[in-house]
């Protein structure tokens, strides 16, 4: 009778250490299956960008790829917020086995390498020319609105200037501050036949027609016209004030292409007496940007400069990265400049990732 209760109870221990075995080994295998999702998804994430963003100069317009087969499972990867340099990965890896699938879902953006001071993260973006400061001087800039960072090799001085408002970081004395420098030969190449050698002045002709204008010399721009497309001087840029005589910028707006700046000189970009002056995009001057008294003065873009920003006697000037009218995020300039600092460089400079967070449905 013991013996029999001895077996009895071996058997059931036996029993209970095999179904344990059982479930522990059906938990490992689970697992070791969602591991492998994991690095499916993962395996999808870079599948996508390796075929369809490495090359493609317009991000805004891929969509979902998938399901595709890769290892012991597959892969599909979804797409948000695309846009002509960023844009969001939904990556799901499955894999199936015993009539079961097991899957994971992470999400990554990817990011073209660009321009920090074009990346439209920094509102004002000064220094890195021979000789320049880099510094930022406000002086009687009432009412103005700066929506932004701000990344400069110099300081940032404001005197006088009541209501003036400043939302984002200022970074001072930044030494690796660096704009970069313009490419000429590809903005002359862009240009076609929109070449003028010699100073130029736009008066208020028909510029509906869009486009790069390429100027070897000085350009001098009056009042009342609506500028569609994107100015390239080899010398100043004078809006309003000439070098001869000051003139008043009245109604004066700048409409470039997606992905072009607005205004770009190899010089210093002059405003005076400046009235109802817009500017849809980035503004760079390998010198100084002088704004010199006037009044509803907007930049929805960055301002970029290589040695100083000055404004004086200048009312409710606003500089906005996200305006509603124009955002400049979807506007990022990427092409037609050489060195300077790089943000978002990843892999073989192709792109970085960042923002990862995985998916639980």
């Amino acid at each position: 009778m013991l013996s029999f209760i001895i077996m009895v109870s071996l058997a059931a221990v036996v029993g209970a250490f095999l179904y344990i075995s059982s479930v522990q080994s059906k938990k490992s295998g689970i697992s070791t299956a969602s591991s492998k999702a994991f690095w499916i998804a993962e395996s999808g994430v870079v599948y996508y960008i390796d075929t369809l963003l490495d090359g493609d100069d317009d991000w805004s317009d891929n969509g979902t790829l998938g399901p595709i087969n890769f290892g012991e499972g597959s892969f599909t990867v979804e797409t948000s917020n695309a846009s002509i340099n960023d844009i969001t990965l939904i990556s799901t890896g499955s894999i199936s086995g015993g009539g079961v699938t097991i899957t994971r879902k992470i999400q990554y953006t990817a990011r073209r390498p660009v321009f920090s001071a074009f990346s439209g993260e920094y509102a004002l973006y000064g220094g890195g020319s021979p000789g320049g400061s880099g510094d930022i001087n406000l002086n009687q800039c009432n009412n103005g609105e700066i929506y932004g960072d701000i990344y400069i090799e110099g300081d940032f001085t404001a005197t006088h200037s009541a209501g003036l408002i400043q939302e984002g970081t200022v970074n001072e004395n930044q030494s690796g501050a660096s704009i970069p420098e313009v490419d000429w030969s590809y903005w002359q190449l862009q240009a076609g036949a929109k070449v003028f050698t010699g100073d130029k002045t736009f008066d208020q002709t028909d510029y509906s027609e869009g486009g790069v204008y390429y100027v070897d010399g000085t350009v001098n721009l009056g009042s009342n016209f609506d500028f569609y497309g994107t100015i390239i001087a080899t010398g100043s840029i004078n809006i309003g004030s000439t070098e001869e005589e000051a003139l008043p910028a009245n109604k004066a707006k700048f409409f470039p292409a997606s992905g072009q700046p607005a205004l770009v000189s190899g010089g210093d970009i002059t405003i005076g007496n400046g009235n109802n002056v817009d500017c849809n995009g980035a503004v760079y001057a390998a010198g100084s940007i002088n704004i010199d008294q006037g009044n509803n003065i907007d930049f929805f873009g960055p301002l970029i400069f290589g040695d100083e920003l000055n404004g004086d006697n200048v009312g409710n000037i606003e500089i906005d990265m996200h305006n509603d009218s124009y955002n400049y995020q979807e506007h990022i300039v990427v092409d037609g400049f050489t060195g300077g600092e790089l943000t978002g460089e990843g892999s073989a400079g192709l792109y970085s990732l960042k923002d990862f967070k995985e998916i639980y449905d």
